[in-house]
């Protein structure tokens, strides 16, 4: 008794037995296991519902807010990131966001100046109801 108490596998007899808090029952780390469901991150990665955005709300359906979206995100990616040769990759995909952020700011430019863009007729027409 003694020795499991050194361990951390059993309690002193007046505080009860078990395991203690964040170990398993076979003395490595408690992975779950039970029946509730996943936390929200996970359900939400995993198409389970859960929160959308990084804020908790609904996933944003207009495609500015989805792009902005991503390259807030790759923002926190390249704060936590330590890897430079991943760090390069992120920042060129940021770059990209950055460039589809700016083609559809100066699409909206035009459109409000009364010039029509190929491009911006096509995502006009695309979100236009069908016959």
């Amino acid at each position: 008794m003694a020795m499991d108490m050194i361990a951390g596998r059993a309690a002193p007899p007046d505080l009860g037995g078990g395991p203690p808090p964040g170990v398993g029952p076979t003395g490595g780390p408690d992975v779950g296991g039970g029946g509730g469901p996943p936390p929200p991150d996970l359900a939400a990665i995993l198409g389970m519902g859960g929160p959308g955005g990084p804020q908790g709300g609904p996933p944003p359906t207009d495609v500015t807010s989805i792009v902005q979206q991503m390259l807030d995100l790759s923002q926190d990616y390249l704060q936590n990131e330590t890897d430079q040769e991943d760090l390069l990759a992120m920042q060129k995909i940021g770059t990209e966001l950055q460039q589809l952020l700016a083609k559809d700011q100066q699409d909206a430019d035009k459109m409000m100046q009364g010039t029509a863009t190929p491009r911006g007729m096509r995502k006009a027409m695309a979100g236009a109801p069908g016959p």
